[in-house]
């Protein structure tokens, strides 16, 4: 078989791989009180901790993702936990993308993109419209995510101020 041909069938085999893999990661409803859910938020304050100045804070608290207006969403691979989601419905049409957090071992495979949209298909169905979010500016990953995802830079929005470390971004969704 030619080297073309060898090649040709390895990028196949990837693929169906890749396939495989997909159809083992699963996003669903979740409960923020959980023990796989604390612990993915635990891992995302540690992360963002490492990113940013002390004094400044980093997640939500359980209690903030339990309030009715929140849908909180867990990824899971081969049945394991590996990341969360939760967006916040902030008036009729508008919700805010409030947190997205997939383990740093597991990113640039397209799981980010299967949970963003997730958020997307959930908020839709809740009749949301209109996406906003803010996320810090040397989370690279998320900014080049988003982007991609047709997300644009907008203004502040609800209580957030104009800060240098924030990026805002908004999405209008069908």
């Amino acid at each position: 078989m030619s080297d073309i041909a060898h090649a040709t069938v390895r990028q196949k085999s990837d693929a169906l791989q890749r396939r495989v893999m997909m159809l083992s990661f699963v996003v669903a409803a979740g409960d923020p009180a959980s023990g796989a859910a604390r612990a993915l938020l635990n891992e995302l304050d540690e992360y963002l901790r490492a990113l940013y100045p002390t004094g400044i804070k980093h997640g939500l608290d359980v209690e903030s993702l339990q309030d009715r207006s929140v849908t909180f969403l867990m990824a899971s691979l081969e049945g394991q936990p590996v990341g969360c989601s939760a967006y916040k419905l902030l008036q009729p049409g508008t919700a805010e993308v409030q947190l997205m957090y997939l383990r740093p071992s597991l990113r640039g495979r397209g799981y980010g993109k299967i949970i963003l949209s997730a958020i997307e298909q959930s908020a839709r169905h809740a009749g949301v419209h209109r996406l906003l979010l803010e996320t810090g500016k040397y989370q690279h990953e998320a900014l080049a995510l988003y982007e991609r995802f047709g997300f644009r830079n907008g203004p502040p929005f609800a209580d957030y101020r104009p800060d240098p470390l924030i990026v805002f971004f908004e999405k209008t969704i069908a």
